[in-house]
């Protein structure tokens, strides 16, 4: 007599991936994402297609630390077994860190109350090759102190369609633009310069056009002033000219949920 199959559950497993080389996070047709590589290693274990909901859809060539991403799961695998059955068919650039047993109403995007991203910068006049991957290069002279007094004006709640492509601004839908900044913060050393936001949530390309401007503000280009008429609707994004910094210098690190989210068991 067969065994019976057992009761499905909800997995939450987070990830760490160098996103280099992959086309963003969510699923394309015809191109390798990260969701793409991790469905592909999760059919081959339980012989059909397991849906993946990542809580971030990172862009091509942005990284994470610390991805999180459900699914159901019937298969009679013990959760801590399963990093490895699953690592075992991805590439080395991703990693699944952990697997344990959520709330059966967890979903690692609609569940996420909150996400931190770091944003790394080579501030040296010749670039460590090493490096390329995982920071941007800024071989200017630049201002720090005026960049750190800006990043802490990037508080509370901000439209960020300020800071994101017009494209994205209509596709938006109930929630709009407004987010939740928690934490905004520089981090300067003799050739790195790291920046850290935390908030709700943000929009496509928001935070590589917030390091842009402040760029700006430390090449004394524009003031922290012209930022906040920029936050405040004062003033057009173009009329500052802030770009938007390259994707590799960018990492997702964590992923908040609140403690009822998540049963915490790993059987």
């Amino acid at each position: 007599m067969m065994a019976p199959m057992p009761e499905e559950q909800i997995i939450r497993m987070t990830i760490a991936y160098d996103g280099a080389d992959y086309m963003g996070w969510q699923i394309q047709p015809g191109r390798r994402t990260i969701q793409g590589e991790i469905e592909s290693a999760l059919a081959h274990i339980a012989g059909r297609r397991v849906v993946v909901i990542g809580a971030s859809r990172t862009d091509s060539g942005v990284h994470a630390r610390g991805q999180i991403a459900s699914f159901r799961w019937g298969i009679d695998i013990h959760p801590e077994r399963l990093p490895f059955a699953i690592n075992s068919r991805l590439s080395p650039d991703i990693r699944v860190l952990d697997c344990r047993v959520a709330q059966p109403d967890f979903d690692a995007r609609r569940s996420c109350i909150g996400k931190t991203y770091a944003y790394t910068m080579c501030l040296s006049r010749i670039q460590d090759p090493l490096n390329r991957r995982y920071t941007a290069h800024v071989p200017f002279q630049l201002d720090l102190s005026a960049m750190a007094d800006a990043a802490q004006v990037l508080q509370g709640e901000i439209d960020l369609s300020v800071f994101s492509r017009a494209e994205a601004i209509g596709r938006l839908g109930d929630r709009g633009s407004i987010r939740k900044i928690t934490f905004s913060k520089w981090h300067f050393s003799e050739h790195t310069g790291i920046f850290r936001i935390s908030a709700d949530g943000f929009l496509r390309h928001s935070i590589r056009c917030i390091v842009g401007t402040m760029i700006e503000i430390g090449r004394g280009r524009i003031q922290t002033a012209d930022m906040l008429a920029l936050i405040q609707g004062g003033c057009g994004r173009a009329q500052l000219r802030a770009t938007t910094m390259p994707a590799c210098g960018l990492c997702l690190e964590k992923v908040n949920y609140n403690d009822a989210a998540v049963l915490g068991s790993r059987e």
